[in-house]
Parts: C-alpha cells; structure tokens; sequence
C-alpha cells in the first residue's frame, strides 16, 4: 500500500477491504550489519541500542539473505559476516548443558549447541555459536583468544574444547 497523504479521506482508507490495508511491503531496505555487530542505517551507525535490539527481534536468515520480518513488512539487509557477536560466554559444567552467553547488543542469551570454528568473510577460522533459527554469532576477537587459550590439539589438525568437570564440549578439525 502507498503510504496514506495526510489529506486523504478516512473514509476512503475505512472502504478499501481487508487483503488491500495487510499487503505485505517486500523489497530491500539499506541497513548493513558490520563485522564487528554494530547496525548501520544508510551509511550512519545506529546509535540507539534499543532500536538495534528492535531490529535484531524480527531478524531472519533466509538462505543466504538476512530478512527483518514484521506482518506488514519483508525488508532485505545485508550482512557483512555473522549478524551478532558474542562478548562472553559461560562454559558449562557438562558437555550438551545449555550456557548462558551475551552479545554485543548487550542481551542475555541461552544457548544450547557447543562454539564451533567456521571461516569469517576473511577466510580466518573464527569461533561461532548457533543462536537459533539458523542465526549465528561470531565470538568477539577476546573471546575466541579465551576458547583458543582452552583448545586442546590433536593431530591431523583435530581440536577439542572442554567443559569445566573435562567433558569433550566441542571438537573439530581446522583445514588448512
């Protein structure tokens, strides 16, 4: 739907019928999610946290594309690596625990599925963490430092991160 002019008849907006007021707008919307989580709106940083948080609770991966998804509106960002970056995490006290995490929009998270390394946009093997519904977050460059510090390596390029009691937590293997 048009945006309404102010002068509009009320009447007019009250007769169009139900399917014509809940078209969905679809199109893309010039919002970037930098490396290092910070929101961007045409070109300036989005400077409320709470308006970032806004975004990020209606925030969708759809294939490779990142979607913001209201009832009324599908907007298309872009997403220059992950579209969140976790500042510090709890290791758990057993392997398959959930653990509580924060990102850098300064929210509380609970996740349930170990770190694992994944290349960021720079070919640099990063640690991640699954947020749900295909989101991810790319551990802050201290935090991976901290999960590096833990790693246990093992031949042929094999790793291990542990759980506080000793638990294998996450493992994988770094490819080249």
């Amino acid at each position: 739907i048009p945006p309404t002019p102010p002068f509009q008849d009320p009447c007019s907006i009250m007769a169009m019928t139900e399917e014509q007021r809940m078209e969905k707008r679809i199109g893309d919307i010039d919002i970037v999610i930098k490396l290092d989580g910070s929101w961007w709106h045409e070109g300036g940083l989005i400077k409320r946290l709470n308006m970032a948080r806004l975004f990020a609770s209606v925030l969708q991966k759809r294939g490779d594309e990142y979607w913001l998804v209201t009832p009324v509106e599908e907007l298309r960002i872009k997403v220059e690596d992950a579209p969140f970056v976790i500042t510090n995490l709890t290791i758990p006290e057993a392997s398959g625990q959930a653990y509580d995490a924060r990102d850098s929009l300064e929210r509380g998270l609970k996740i349930s599925k170990p770190p694992f390394l994944k290349k960021n946009r720079d070919g640099v093997d990063v640690f991640h963490v699954e947020l749900g519904n295909d989101l991810l977050g790319q551990c802050s460059r201290s935090l991976h430092i901290l999960l590096t510090d833990n790693l246990k390596l093992g031949e042929g390029g094999s790793w291990q991160l542990h759980t506080t009691n000793g638990d294998v937590w996450s493992s994988g293997i770094i490819d080249g």
